[in-house]
């Protein structure tokens, strides 16, 4: 302890006041505030401080590295494929189609935060050539997986755009259907930057690295994202087009309404033929489209129905009037 300190703390609990007079324990006597021959002075002790150990830094322990980097790419692969299955819910990736209701992209990515930071740590702890080579293909696949998770969005939103213009036609919404029509280059673009990032970021050897994900996984699904985009590029003209037809059988529509026959068949001539190139090239585009683009050529052959049956209602307006 340090006496003096100690010392110090005391005095006001030991010493008191009063009228000018100091009063001490010393004896019972009172002395002059002003110190006397009888004060006796305080003894004190210095005590030098002690000087701390030094702190040894602990030596690295490459065994103990070598177990957490074996223990970190055990829990990645775990992640990835849980990764797999919140993406395509027991299925294949190639089979999660650009319809597909239950692919839902914030859960895959949820997963794909946690094996990336199991990846990273394995990256950081590996002792081994083996762990080394195996952290980074794991790194592959997660960057295969979250660009693919991101193109898969983006080919859902640009398929859920084409079959929404026709409903829009429907309930005569020109406007919407031409904001629709509209989206579709930008999810085009977006499809097209997600299979351009899994060619530069991964490779095929990652994906066969993990038993998470099929060998062909990758190779089929740029297939997929490549025929979305042509589908989404090819469909644009022809639907602007359909727009523009419908737009005109609406007009010939409220010609009929206002009984003005002339205008209402002009009007409709305009439309029929308008129709009929549009049905001819949606038509055309599905015989030109891949295989892989399938939802697309489905979707594409239903608004070929809907545009053949609007012409068919124009040239019936056209002959009546």
């Amino acid at each position: 302890m340090r006496r003096r300190g100690f010392l110090a703390l005391l005095t006001p609990l030991t010493t008191g006041c009063l009228g000018g007079v100091e009063v001490s324990r010393q004896g019972g006597q009172s002395v002059p505030a002003d110190g006397g021959e009888n004060e006796t002075p305080t003894p004190t002790t210095d005590t030098a401080t002690p000087t701390p150990d030094p702190v040894s830094t602990p030596e690295p322990d490459p065994a103990a590295d070598e177990r957490t980097a074996s223990q970190r790419l055990r829990v990645a692969e775990n992640q990835l494929v849980e990764a797999v299955s919140a993406f395509t819910g027991g299925e294949s990736l190639v089979d999660v189609a650009a319809d597909d209701e239950q692919f839902v992209a914030r859960e895959v990515y949820v997963e794909l935060v946690r094996a990336s930071s199991a990846v990273e740590e394995a990256k950081a702890r590996a002792s081994t050539d083996d762990q080394s080579e195996r952290a980074q293909a794991l790194s592959g696949v997660v960057a295969f997986l979250s660009q693919t998770t991101a193109g898969q969005a983006a080919m859902a939103a640009g398929y859920d755009a084409l079959t929404s213009v026709t409903v829009a036609l429907r309930d005569g919404d020109v406007a919407r259907a031409r904001a629709l029509v509209d989206k579709l280059g930008a999810h085009r673009r977006e499809v097209e930057r997600a299979a351009s990032l899994v060619r530069s970021e991964s490779a095929d050897a990652d994906v066969e690295a993990t038993s998470a994900v099929a060998d062909d996984a990758r190779r089929r699904k740029l297939a997929q994202f490549d025929a979305a985009v042509v589908a989404l590029d090819d469909a644009t003209r022809p639907l602007r087009s359909l727009i523009d037809g419908v737009n005109r059988l609406i007009e010939a529509r409220t010609a009929v309404t206002e009984r003005n026959g002339d205008e209402a068949s002009s009007t409709a001539s305009d439309a029929e033929t308008t129709l009929d190139t549009v049905e001819n090239d949606l038509s055309a585009l599905v015989e030109e489209l891949p295989p892989e683009a399938a939802t697309f050529i489905n979707a594409i052959e239903r608004v070929a129905v809907y545009t053949g049956n609007r012409s068919s209602e124009a040239a019936d307006i056209r002959i009546t009037y």
